[in-house]
């Protein structure tokens, strides 16, 4: 799935940053575990970047899906530049479209699965490649 628009920039000058991340999901039940977003020291939103799904799950389904949240501190983790970290605490509280990631495990699955997504800012000049080990219980 396709989402946004890339500015025709060169790939050479492109920042990739490969990671993985575990999540913990219930089994029977839809679970957001990945949040894209970007927020501009004026508390704009950017628009036009694109998350992409490379590897589906085994043991069940991923959706990405607009949705839209409240800026507060829980957007800040130990992955977080200086300037996200700034512009959240300027913006608390206003409203942030965000693309969520949904994974929904078959029906009585436990176990573990996993998947595979490619963010890319919409200058195309960052890229975030990151697997998701999913252990379902």
């Amino acid at each position: 799935m396709l989402l946004g628009v890339f500015a025709p920039e060169p790939l050479f000058a492109q920042q990739v940053v490969n990671e993985t991340i575990s999540r913990f999901v219930e089994r029977d039940r839809r679970t957001v575990i990945w949040r894209s977003y970007a927020i501009l020291p004026n508390c704009e939103t950017v628009r036009g970047f694109n998350v992409r799904i490379e590897k589906m799950p085994s043991n069940g389904v991923v959706a990405l899906e607009k949705i839209e949240t409240t800026i507060s501190n829980s957007l800040i983790n130990f992955r977080s530049t200086p300037e996200l970290i700034a512009n959240v605490n300027k913006c608390l509280g206003r409203p942030l479209p965000v693309i969520a990631v949904y994974y929904t495990p078959n029906p009585a699955f436990t176990g573990f699965d996993s998947v595979g997504m490619v963010t890319t800012s919409a200058n195309a000049r960052r890229q975030r490649i990151v697997e998701f080990k999913i252990a379902v219980r």
